[in-house]
């Protein structure tokens, strides 16, 4: 058999194989004959499977239709990004962000409740 013919058989297979996407055994041995045959035809399994699917890939790209370009977004300006705070449900402080509310804590809430502690 020559080179071509093995590489054209192991696309075959891994075409059979990709048409039954729950059958994991298939799968399992659609790969282990891909290794075997890739062997014979001197070129690395993993070559032939990093082609195959990039020529997946191109073909389905050319199938797509044409992305539009879509018009720049307004630029986000201060003025445009919300301000509003965040309060502790505990103190009623107030913060700018979820960070600096989070650092604030429980720990560090003055008005923490305490739980008595029970020995």
């Amino acid at each position: 058999m020559s080179q071509t013919a093995i590489l054209q058989d192991m696309r075959s297979i891994l075409d059979k194989a990709i048409q039954v996407p729950g059958d994991g055994h298939r799968q399992r041995m659609a790969l282990t004959t891909i290794g075997y045959r890739a062997n014979v035809a001197k070129t690395s399994p993993l070559e032939f499977l990093r082609s195959y699917f990039y020529e997946q890939f191109q073909a389905e790209l050319a199938n797509q239709p044409a992305v539009v370009a879509a018009t720049d977004p307004a630029p986000i300006t201060p003025a445009s990004v919300e301000t509003e705070s965040i309060q502790c449900r505990s103190c009623g402080r107030t913060f700018k962000t979820q960070t600096a509310l989070n650092g604030h804590g429980e720990a560090r809430c003055q008005n923490r409740q305490t739980s008595p502690v029970t020995s």
